[in-house]
């Protein structure tokens, strides 16, 4: 039985709570980090388009991964604002429209943002919290093509007829500005570093969620585990999964075995060893979740999805 829904005032208020607090510590606490840090690439990409150059002349590194020309038309309203408050307003509103949707079954689902993977994310001004919004606001699925590695499951859970058709225009859009972008950016992604976690130890233990099949949040945990990732912040996506406070609460908690990961991202720690511990600390608790919630869950009574 669905659990009901807050009052919609309360879950105004917890989002735009949440997002307020987003905003205001990415911008105080993480602005001395790059500049806006992961969201730069695609805000100083907007400004590129907007000037006419080429977003995609700067030389790739492994801290500075480009990304598909179709995040910087997503980017393009925060393009007028200075790098980190742009991120900062960003990861807000993000943060905010997740926090609305992840509500609708409870306020409990809001200890999602106590997670280790929100944090990084949040830190790193990040797409995870926006692509869990999509989850709840179908019109974003454009954005999924900003990152569709990350935001694939989500947008398979989430397709709508308009949110297609707003997608196809904002890639013909991409294409219209700049025909051969697809061919340059996929010249520049050989520096980019990446996991698989089905295919990394312990990630073939995913594969019991099938004993769950009819759930529609195994198949998101099961799509997201042979996407290639670069870090935890991805991993924020499985919060679709938990439902109850204690399930929530679980898995926000042990995800913060990943603490290592802050001080010992990419270029310190083995890639395999960085996907094993994100397998151990994120999917792991996401299949014992699915386990034990027992056979009689059904996919089409999914509150999370």
């Amino acid at each position: 039985m669905a659990a009901l829904s807050p009052p919609l005032s309360k879950r105004i208020y917890i989002a735009a709570l949440i997002g307020l607090a987003a905003a205001v510590v990415n911008f105080e606490g993480f602005k001395p980090d790059s500049d806006g840090v992961d969201f730069l690439w695609s805000a100083r990409a907007a400004r590129e388009i907007i000037r006419g150059e080429d977003p995609y002349k700067h030389a790739p590194r492994r801290d500075m991964i480009p990304y598909p020309l179709t995040a910087a038309f997503v980017a393009m309203p925060f393009a007028w604002l200075p790098y980190p408050l742009g991120g900062a307003i960003f990861i807000g509103i993000s943060s905010g429209l997740a926090a609305f949707g992840l509500t609708r079954e409870g306020v409990h689902r809001s200890f999602s943002f106590i997670s280790f993977p929100y944090f990084l994310a949040l830190s790193t001004t990040q797409w995870s919290p926006l692509f869990v919004a999509l989850r709840f606001f179908p019109l974003l699925l454009p954005a999924a093509l900003a990152k569709p590695n990350a935001a694939l499951p989500v947008a398979l859970l989430s397709v709508s007829r308009k949110g297609v058709v707003i997608s196809a225009g904002l890639l013909c859009a991409t294409l219209a500005v700049y025909p051969a972008w697809p061919i340059k950016w996929v010249s520049q992604l050989k520096p980019f570093v990446s996991y698989i976690p089905l295919w990394t130890l312990p990630g073939p233990l995913i594969l019991l969620v099938l004993f769950r099949w009819r759930q529609k949040e195994s198949w998101l945990l099961l799509l997201s585990a042979v996407l290639p990732s670069h870090a935890p912040y991805d991993a924020f996506i499985l919060w679709l999964i938990p439902r109850t406070a204690q399930e929530v609460l679980f898995t926000s908690l042990i995800s913060w075995g990943l603490i290592v990961c802050r001080f010992m991202l990419v270029d310190q720690m083995h890639i395999r060893t960085l996907g094993a511990l994100v397998v151990l600390f994120c999917y792991l608790p996401m299949v014992a979740v699915l386990l034990l919630r027992g056979s009689k869950a059904k996919g089409a009574n999914s509150t999370g999805l």
